[in-house]
């Protein structure tokens, strides 16, 4: 198979090498995007189930100063970062909190999430375009190459192995590379958006719970 495919790559013309080397360019971004995203959304998802472990068993007196050991790793959770800027808001007010301070709160907490999540979706473009894209560019080179079949065909008057292979060679060889950097670029865009997507459902899960705490401070504060 690999002996085929560089046979292939040799009796190309230059149009379908450049076609081949662009794809394997683009391949090994891919390839390091994917790697890098496959650990951050990992480590994103796991300390995020960590840390909501650690609030949900804290008591509700001592939830906006919750002294978590080795804090530094829930740095990749998104649900961490929102309830470190939400407790910073929230701590500053003080006890006499007011309803256009749980408004303020609310707008901080949200934007925290954007800005977690726009670092978590960032290049998860670039494997969609890639995506996209690579099976167009090697049908370029397929294109080209039966073209140039049917060139070498017409101008030589005859249909040798010697005319059509290195066309043959040039439609193939784009064909399969093209498919070989979309298809794994489609299954890990669409693997990352799925996990995105239920991480951001939990992270508004939490952002409820968190207003909803802040908002019995605010009741308790009317209270006295």
């Amino acid at each position: 198979m690999n002996s085929n495919l560089i046979l292939s790559f040799q009796h190309s013309g230059w149009v379908g090498k450049a076609i081949v080397i662009l794809l394997f360019a683009i391949s090994v971004i891919s390839w390091t995007v994917i790697i890098i995203k496959f650990g951050a959304i990992r480590k994103a998802e796991r300390t995020s189930k960590q840390f909501l472990r650690i609030f949900r068993n804290s008591s509700s007196e001592n939830v906006f100063n919750l002294h978590i050991k080795g804090d530094e790793k829930y740095k990749f959770s998104p649900i961490f970062q929102v309830y470190k800027q939400g407790c910073e808001k929230v701590n500053s007010i003080g006890e006499n909190i007011t309803a256009s301070d749980l408004k303020y709160i609310e707008k901080t907490l949200l934007s925290s999430v954007s800005d977690s999540f726009f670092n978590l979706e960032k290049f998860l473009g670039f494997l969609a375009t890639t995506a996209g894209v690579s099976p167009f560019i090697g049908l370029l080179g397929t294109v080209w190459g039966i073209l140039n079949v049917f060139l070498q065909v017409s101008l030589q008057g005859t249909a040798s192995i010697g005319t059509v292979a290195p066309g043959v060679a040039e439609a193939l060889i784009t064909t399969v590379a093209g498919l070989v950097v979309a298809i794994p670029a489609l299954g890990a865009y669409n693997l990352f958006s799925n996990q995105l997507r239920v991480l951001s459902i939990e992270t508004d899960n939490f952002v409820g719970e968190f207003l909803s705490l802040a908002e019995r401070k605010l009741v308790r504060a009317q209270n006295l």
